[in-house]
């Protein structure tokens, strides 16, 4: 589902793949995931994983964690698209997640974003070598 999401913007960025491939190797996800991300990416379309998680209680028992690790792998490449976020509350609503829960969700990570920059300007007051 991050796959299809973050490709939502008509792209999926290598930042975003990135991510993926890191948050499902934290998860535990086993080899044979990780090592198939290529064939994973064209495995299921859009409308058959909404129809897979709408039949998974293990991720609606999740829902708010996995709707928030969507959003942060499709800002991975710093750019939260419009049909990324419309391609996430698809998979909110397959989820039963409801409206105000995916839009609560959404204003916390921009905030989250915007403290982490603070942060980063806080703390970065010299020169930051990794920009």
């Amino acid at each position: 589902a991050m796959l299809v999401c973050c490709a939502a913007s008509g792209e999926l960025h290598e930042k975003e793949e990135e991510w993926i491939v890191g948050h499902q190797a934290a998860f535990g996800a086993p080899d044979s995931i990780i090592q198939n991300i290529e064939g994973l990416k064209t495995k299921w379309t859009y409308e058959e994983i909404l129809s897979k998680m709408k039949e998974s209680p293990t991720l609606k028992s999740t829902r708010r964690f996995f709707v928030f690790h969507c959003i942060s792998a499709c800002d991975a490449d710093g750019v939260l698209d419009p049909m990324e976020i419309e391609s996430i509350r698809g998979v909110s609503g397959a989820l039963d997640l409801q409206s105000d829960h995916f839009d609560e969700i959404l204003a916390l990570y921009k905030q989250q974003q915007e403290l982490n920059n603070k942060l980063m300007k806080c703390l970065w007051t010299d020169n930051n070598p990794y920009e």
